[in-house]
């Protein structure tokens, strides 16, 4: 044996080895660690999983990989299991006995947590990142500007920029569906929550900081320049001056308007609500708007252009309810539509825009065998429950007619389930998808640019192409 060669064979990877077994070392204290973070005092084990690399966990492949990050690990692993994202230690939980126990157990077994990131991008003042009676005194007070009389207030000016926004793609013919909902669905919510007209200028720069805090939601919070999380909050802080504007101008503008910053104005008076918690309410309800409507409203010009016989069977009800031509789309009249009803909860169930939502753990329990231990971090998918054959047959079908005649399912939560967690913007979202999907119907005729369009799901649904439609008028379009 050439013990020369031998010997600067080893020098040459020396260098490399040690580095080598140091990240394996490491590793494997980290994955010490994170076990040794179970609740002692329960004789059950931590769920399967794995928990990636020291610190960062799994958050980079999450982000990477998108919703095909929990859909391999589901199929893996199961009902429950075990990750580490966003810097926290978490379990993945999806079926419905599991998530009725979580959410029927809020402020006893868990409580709302999300990722730093989002906390401080929505603000410490708003609703979805409160705890406790906090957030039920925060939910009283902003439920009043969601009642079914305040909806049936807003329902008339969300029609008429419904029809505006639909028009105009009629004469534009080709348009980008993303971008396109996401100005319908902003400008709708901005004009019901702040109740006056504002500047193109102005509009672009509130979307341009949403856009911003949309890529960045789910980061790892470093506030320093040269990352996505500094960017977020720059954006956050120019989000707020606009809003600080507009809400001066609303406030010294003598007509009285019909919408939620009027109503919220008076728990501001009357001390239910401070200036802070009302702008912080003010920023979540447009970020839902523009992350979580619009993607809402790609999945109803999706589907039903892939479904063109779900339209056709929407025209007959319309005609049927003298709707067909013309008529106010009050909420009312709606309710009275069963099939558009049953429309907007398949359109909930097959693509909700929210994937989950986050919990704290703060009393060890048990799930399916494994304990879910005090301090960590429970994600429950609205997602993988919706997709999932065990609730739904023939799950990745879009077909209305399984809710004919009113049917329920306990696995459907497209808002989070319900209870105190359920989200203030239920009935909003409801009303404004059936003015979309009824005012479509009528006014106007589309199809897909491109027949093979896909969808990211994280950190909500999404064409990847951008949704290139072609719109066409028919006889069927209304005035605004």
């Amino acid at each position: 044996m050439d013990y020369g060669t031998l010997i600067e064979g080893v020098e040459f990877f020396l260098p490399y080895f040690v580095p080598l077994a140091l990240f394996l070392f490491s590793i494997s204290l980290w994955k010490f660690y994170i076990n040794n973070t179970r609740d002692t005092s329960s004789n059950l084990p931590l769920p399967p999983g794995t928990v990636g690399f020291p610190f960062v966990g799994e958050t980079i492949s999450m982000i990477a990989k998108g919703f095909t990050f929990y859909r391999q690990r589901r199929e893996k692993y199961g009902h429950v299991y075990k990750t580490h994202v966003l810097g926290k230690p978490t379990i993945r939980i999806w079926g419905s006995e599991n998530i009725k126990k979580v959410l029927k157990n809020e402020e006893t077994l868990v409580t709302m947590s999300w990722p730093t990131s989002v906390d401080e991008l929505m603000g410490k003042g708003g609703l979805i990142t409160s705890t406790r009676k906090l957030h039920s005194s925060r939910r009283s007070a902003i439920m009043k500007a969601f009642t079914t009389s305040a909806i049936n207030g807003y329902s008339s000016g969300m029609e008429k920029i419904v029809t505006k926004y639909i028009n105009s793609w009629c004469e534009k013919g080709k348009v980008m569906g993303v971008s396109e909902s996401r100005k319908l669905a902003f400008e709708a919510t901005a004009t019901m929550l702040l109740g006056c007209d504002f500047s193109q200028a102005q509009m672009n720069s509130m979307m341009g900081c949403m856009q911003v805090m949309v890529e960045n939601f789910f980061t790892l919070p470093i506030d320093l320049p040269g990352f996505g999380f500094h960017r977020a909050m720059n954006a956050r802080r120019q989000l707020l001056k606009t809003l600080d504007e507009l809400i001066t101008r609303q406030h010294d503008d003598s007509k009285r308007t019909t919408d939620a910053l009027t109503i919220l104005r008076e728990q501001l008076e009357d001390g239910s609500l401070t200036k802070e918690e009302l702008k912080d309410t003010i920023v979540e309800m447009l970020f839902s708007a523009y992350h979580g409507m619009s993607s809402l409203c790609c999945s109803t010009f999706l589907e039903l252009a892939r479904n063109p016989e779900v339209t056709e069977k929407m025209a007959k009800e319309l005609q049927n309810a003298n709707l067909l031509e013309g008529g106010q789309l009050t909420p009312d009249a709606m309710s009275q539509l069963p099939f558009l009803q049953q429309i907007c909860k398949e359109l909930l169930r097959f693509a909700p825009p929210y994937g989950g939502g986050f919990r704290q753990v703060l009393k060890t329990f048990e799930l399916e065998g494994y304990q879910i231990p005090k301090g960590w971090t429970i994600l429950y998918s609205i997602r993988d429950q919706h997709e999932a054959e065990e609730n739904f047959s023939d799950a990745r079908q879009f077909n209305p007619d399984r809710w004919e005649n009113n049917k329920t399912n306990e696995a459907y939560i497209p808002f989070g389930g319900n209870g105190i967690r359920s989200c203030v913007g239920e009935r909003y979202m409801n009303t404004f998808i059936q003015i979309l999907v009824c005012q479509a119907t009528r006014g106007c005729q589309w199809e897909l640019m491109d027949t093979n369009t896909t969808s990211t799901h994280f950190p909500v649904q999404m064409p990847t192409n951008g949704l290139p439609l072609n719109f066409t008028e028919n006889y069927r379009k209304v005035a605004c």
